[in-house]
């Protein structure tokens, strides 16, 4: 199943910080807790949207991306019943709110969790 995911115009250029406006960047620890937060989020808007009953379990990997906020776009280990299944997902972060309406869930792995 291919759900849409949000996806924005990259800026170009670089911030002041060194890091490219628009490009991905990898997260560096997928254990803080509010990277956790953005994948539970994931999961937890894609059963709403789709009427299933996925379980979040942990964050596999991270990217960032700053454009008018944060995008992250994160692969995630869930749970379908006893069937363990990986997922990314693309959430859009602004300053106060997550977007509900960027959420989307890609299951675009084999069966062993391998992309």
């Amino acid at each position: 199943m291919i759900l849409p995911i949000y996806s924005s115009t990259a800026l170009g250029g670089k911030s002041g910080g060194g890091v490219l406006v628009g490009g991905w960047q990898p997260i560096k620890n997928i254990t803080e807790p509010h990277v956790k937060e953005i994948g539970e989020y994931a999961v937890e808007e894609y059963n709403k949207e789709s009427k299933s009953q996925l379980k979040f379990v942990s964050v596999v990997k991270g990217e960032t991306q700053v454009v008018a906020g944060t995008n992250y776009r994160l692969i995630l280990a869930t749970k379908d019943g006893a069937l363990a299944k990986n997922y990314q997902a693309v959430v859009w972060k602004s300053e106060l709110m997550y977007q509900t309406s960027s959420v989307g869930l890609e299951n675009k792995f084999n069966k062993a969790g391998n992309v």
